[in-house]
């Protein structure tokens, strides 16, 4: 899932990666890559409000550079003004 992400500095988003049980990230990135139904894609600051199943994990570009993958079957993605919310399902 790696592509060219064009990030503007000092532009951030609030992601929170959560299921029912349990807090996996709480804090700011600059991106988030995921892929849904119709494939890959980001997020960035200022992006669209969306809501959008996901599958196969998700990639958090962090401020300092670094990136950190949380993998998971599904999840539900939702942003609203800066803030990513990702509601992992925990299959049986």
């Amino acid at each position: 899932m790696q592509r060219e992400l064009k990030i503007t500095r000092g532009q951030t988003l609030t992601v929170i990666v959560r299921s029912r049980d349990t807090e996996y990230f709480s804090g700011k990135a600059v991106a988030i890559s995921s892929v849904n139904q119709k494939g890959p894609f980001d997020i960035l600051p200022k992006h669209i409000h969306f809501i959008s199943l996901i599958q196969n994990g998700l990639t958090i570009h962090k401020l300092d550079g670094s990136t950190q993958e949380i993998i998971f079957s599904n999840a539900v993605l939702r942003v609203k003004d800066d803030v990513v919310e990702i509601y992992i399902s925990m299959s049986k």
